[in-house]
């Protein structure tokens, strides 16, 4: 309170000695500008000199003020357009998901200009145009991506080798991809792509060497590593036999699949039928009834009636054996079908048969139940069973048509 008071007093009699100076010493200022003259106290000019200061300050700071508006306008509007953006995008992404690709297309052109990702909406929508057939958009909208994002050669010349991929153009994916590895070596996309590629063109000794690489750097899952060895390997098994021996050059073939890759069903499966082909019955058969006896399979099971030269009594034998614990297996009754037919069982052969069609109806049983009544002599029986098959195979025609 005392300091207020203080100050208060020091200002009034501050305010009472300029006053008295202002009266006692008004002194003099002249200002000549050409033909003109302008006479005053210095005090007054004083005055004036701290008042156009002051208004330029006030003017200084009106227009940092306008300018720093101007700045927070235009902030807005970039704010409401990125804003607009994220939503144009949102429809673009749900439309691509739903299949409409014009529509999808439009939205990812309409939103790239205020998009934080350009690059993600040119090649969104390249793929939505190269849905709809529209090549020459599809090219141009990856040059304005690529425009638009100077390092992205790695992801366009995937969405291009992706695309080709898709429409079966395997030599036009691996010229593409060819291409990106140089630029990313391991890649690890880069490297699935290559596999798909070369599973395309069926190209087994590249895709072998790829493998390698592709185990080293763990590209795949174990399930879809093993996958594609199975396709590598059926693709070696059924090249061509140039050899004069050719079950030998098939078995040489069979001994450098791995084990574990050797044990799979539609491996062996691919290498009896291709023994059966070579007529190496007597292989095929050891092979079928050891893997039968610890791994049960129906597309195995199949291939006993197909081995032609032997003893056709015992493989008859060996199937009844597993007739006890398979009772119902429409498979299993339809192989003994065969064979007792071969045998001229032909009651028994019968008897298999029209379980298994009860079990699981085929048109194949319904044509093995045909060719024994004709055998037999009942051409009518034989016409309806014909018929019956027929029916079956148009209704599973139909289920699968709705897959």
């Amino acid at each position: 309170m005392r300091v207020l008071l203080l100050l208060s007093l020091l200002a009034l009699l501050m305010g009472v000695f300029i006053i008295t100076l202002i009266e006692t010493e008004p002194g003099y200022v002249l200002i000549a500008i050409g033909g003109y003259t302008i006479e005053s106290s210095v005090w007054f000019a004083s005055a004036v000199l701290i008042l156009v200061l002051f208004t330029f300050y006030a003017l200084l700071r009106l227009l940092r003020k306008l300018a720093l508006s101007h700045g927070s306008f235009k902030l807005w509007l970039e704010f409401r357009g990125s804003k607009r953006s994220v939503k144009l995008i949102n429809d673009g992404i749900i439309n691509w998901i739903e299949g409409n690709w014009e529509k999808s297309r439009n939205f990812f052109l309409k939103s790239a200009k205020h998009s934080e990702t350009p690059l993600l909406n040119y090649l969104m929508a390249a793929r939505a145009s190269y849905k709809l057939g529209e090549n020459e958009r599809v090219f141009e909208y990856l040059q304005a991506a690529e425009k638009s994002d100077g390092n992205a050669g790695i992801a366009i010349e995937l969405t291009q080798a992706e695309m080709r991929l898709e429409a079966g153009q395997y030599e036009q994916a691996l010229a593409t991809l060819v291409r990106a590895r140089r630029n990313a070596e391991r890649h690890p996309y880069v490297l699935e792509l290559l596999c798909k590629a070369y599973l395309g063109l069926k190209d087994w000794k590249s895709l072998l060497k790829l493998l390698e690489e592709v185990k080293k750097y763990k590209v795949l899952s174990p399930k879809k590593l093993i996958d594609i060895e199975q396709s590598i390997y059926l693709g070696v098994l059924q090249l061509r036999l140039d050899s004069v021996d050719p079950v030998e050059e098939l078995s040489s073939r069979w001994g450098k699949i791995p084990m574990n890759i050797r044990d799979e069903i539609p491996l062996i499966h691919q290498y009896i039928i291709l023994l059966i082909n070579n007529s190496a019955y007597a292989r095929a058969e050891d092979l079928l009834f050891s893997t039968l006896r610890h791994k049960w399979d129906a597309s195995l099971i199949k291939l006993v009636s197909f081995i032609e030269e032997g003893d056709v009594k015992r493989r008859f034998k060996i199937l009844k054996e597993w007739l006890p614990e398979r009772a119902n297996d429409g498979d299993l009754l339809l192989s003994l079908g065969k064979l007792a037919v071969n045998l001229d069982f032909f009651d028994e052969a019968r008897e298999f048969f029209l379980k298994s069609l009860s079990t699981n109806p085929s048109p194949e049983v319904c044509m093995e139940l045909g060719n024994l009544s004709a055998l037999l002599g009942d051409s009518e029986e034989s016409l309806r069973y014909f018929r019956k098959g027929r029916e079956i195979g148009e209704k599973i025609s139909r289920k699968l048509a709705l897959l």
